[in-house]
């Protein structure tokens, strides 16, 4: 029997891939154009130290994104949530008011702040948990394993 409930996602968000990646690439050739072959992009060229920052932040924001991960665990004393390299959070049982599972109409990713639904921690999943706390917090996590965790939820008698 599964004393607890594990879920880790990652950015699975075909649009960003694409816009990253592009990036990336549109970096890379102005690099070589501009630095190894000393032909100038555009009318107005970046200076050179522009194109190596360009080239710098692309791949960093690449890697960032890829080492980007999403890991929720919930077990019979509380939930910990922990949005590798956004932060973590940890919620017990004790201080939650109700949780539920509904679908998850965003298109944005990260970690980020709404008045109306709380903290918020995206990966891109289609659904997420809703914590409400007694204090009136309120939190909402992604999850793409909906099934499992309603079922897990049910078992430890949470939802």
């Amino acid at each position: 029997m599964n004393q607890s409930f594990q879920e880790s996602q990652n950015l699975r968000s075909i649009l960003m891939w694409i816009v990253l990646i592009g990036l990336l690439f549109f970096s890379i050739f102005l690099s070589l154009s501009q630095l190894l072959f000393k032909i100038p992009v555009g009318n107005n060229p970046m200076p050179n130290w522009a194109v190596v920052c360009l080239l710098l932040f692309s791949i960093l924001l690449l890697l960032m994104t890829a080492l980007t991960r999403l890991d929720l665990s919930i077990n019979n004393e509380g939930i910990k949530i922990d949005f590798r390299p956004l932060g973590k959070e940890e919620i017990l049982w004790r201080e939650v008011k109700q949780v539920s599972i509904k679908p998850l109409n965003m298109i944005s990713i990260g970690r980020r702040y709404s008045p109306k639904t709380g903290h918020i921690y995206n990966a891109g999943a289609d659904h997420s948990l809703n914590i409400e706390l007694k204090n009136g917090r309120k939190v909402m996590v992604s999850t793409r394993q909906v099934d499992s965790l309603k079922v897990y939820l049910k078992r430890i008698k949470k939802l």
